[in-house]
């Protein structure tokens, strides 16, 4: 059921928009706001994250995420591939693979692939789309999912974001209907401070857009050295789509203190559900993040501890859980970081060499191929298929966009799989992997 599929897509794919600015409180704690600044910026980045539950008195593998960046874009994620950990061949097994496409500045993401591995075939599990205003601000999220009977992509849910001047004025979040599920809608409004920061959002639920039913209130608490704006946190969702996964621990300069979040459910008026309290060192970074629940007065129940590295880099976070009075071992992350080479994140760096990029990559019909480089020669490009054999070549211009088809040299469209697209110019070469789907 599709009620059934979300719940595990939110699961897998945090990121989904519904569920990370009306609930900050877990967005927070799976994202790390308040590392942003000590973490990446423009030196650092994220390169692996692994998972160890505490069974037995013992750490024991469970996952592992690794992330692959692009090679014009160093700080901007092309691919995130998720292993399970195979006790009985001591083995990493790939379950999945997101992979992110840009607009031709690499700045913003357009859109998601969401690919799920099952018997060692690589199968389509869903898809999504960003459209942006002249601002360059995030209007509209769109997903699909994949009918594997059908093979066709349905409408999935979607979100549309409305904006003040300088704060986020409303979220409207639809998933339309499928047996033996209606319609749904939900409408988070917000209430925010003089500089744009939410202090309230309430989430309300509808069955046809028009009658609405409250359902959550969050209150938000800043900590004393926060100096974030609305505009930090407009930038912040935009940021959301070059965002990771559950284990991610950001990829902005943004930082954003909480000192306490408040979650409230609606039953006849509000009552106390969850809070989250934060506590930072002296560089302001976050060291205890500790939940607790309402019952008749507020009761622990998770503890997170966070420790870095002399660089600054968040090193490993610990989850405990209340039990009997006392702290159990739960879920431990190892964050695994390396140097940024770029110049400038925003900026294209210096060009000696060819680069190479392909959008959107997974592609159904037609992929973009962009070569950047200093000459302005004919640059050639060779599309060869995984036997190596060459089934297209087309003939452009560097830093100029040039489309293919999917057509191999006889007009044939070719079946979907994985292709290596080979660009070269004055000597240089350069290679890249593309996948074409239904």
């Amino acid at each position: 059921m599709k009620r059934t599929t979300f719940i595990l897509f939110l699961m897998l794919i945090p990121i989904i928009l519904v569920s990370t600015v009306n609930h900050l409180a877990t967005f927070d704690k799976a994202f790390h706001f308040n590392n942003f600044k000590n973490n990446l910026m423009r030196t650092w980045r994220l390169n692996e994250v692994i998972e160890e539950e505490y069974d037995n008195n013992a750490w024991v593998l469970e996952s592992k995420r690794v992330y692959v960046y692009n090679s014009v874009y160093t700080t901007r994620i092309d691919t995130l591939k998720i292993y399970g950990y195979d006790t009985s061949s001591s083995q990493w097994i790939l379950s999945t693979k997101i992979a992110y496409i840009y607009d031709l500045t690499g700045q913003y993401v357009t859109g998601m692939s969401y690919l799920y591995y099952f018997m060692g075939m690589e199968v389509p599990f869903f898809r999504a789309s960003a459209q942006y205003n002249p601002q360059n601000r995030l209007e509209m999220w769109t997903v699909e999912a994949y009918n594997m009977g059908t093979s066709q992509w349905n409408l999935f849910m979607w979100v549309k974001m409305f904006y003040n001047t300088n704060s986020f004025s409303s979220m409207y979040y639809y998933v339309p209907a499928d047996d033996p599920d209606p319609q749904s809608w939900d409408k988070t409004t917000f209430t925010n401070d003089g500089a744009g920061r939410p202090l309230i959002s309430i989430n309300q639920t509808s069955i046809d857009s028009l009658n609405w039913v409250n359902e959550d209130r969050i209150e938000y608490n800043y900590h004393d050295n926060d100096t974030s704006t609305g505009d930090d946190f407009i930038a912040l969702l935009n940021q959301m789509l070059f965002s990771f996964d559950y284990f991610d621990t950001g990829y902005s300069g943004i930082q954003i203190m909480f000192d306490e979040i408040t979650d409230m459910y609606y039953d006849m008026g509000w009552e106390n559900d969850h809070r989250e309290v934060y506590t930072y060192d002296t560089q302001n970074r976050l060291t205890e993040l500790l939940d607790r629940n309402w019952d008749n007065g507020w009761v622990d129940e998770r503890q997170s501890l966070y420790e870095y590295d002399t660089n600054g880099n968040l090193t490993i976070s610990t989850q405990y859980t209340w039990v009997a009075r006392t702290w159990m071992q739960d879920t431990r992350l190892g964050y695994t970081f390396g140097l940024d080479t770029a110049n400038d994140d925003n900026v294209m760096p210096v060009i000696n060499d060819l680069n190479l990029t392909a959008s959107p990559n997974p592609f159904y019909n037609e992929v973009s191929i962009r070569s950047y480089s200093k000459t302005t020669q004919p640059v050639n490009y060779s599309i060869y298929n995984t036997k190596g054999q060459l089934i297209r070549t087309i003939s452009s211009f560097s830093n100029t966009k040039t489309n293919w088809d999917g057509r191999d040299s006889h007009n044939q469209t070719v079946s979907n799989g994985i292709y290596f697209i080979k660009a070269e110019v004055t000597g240089k070469s350069n290679t890249i992997k593309v996948l074409k789907l239904h």
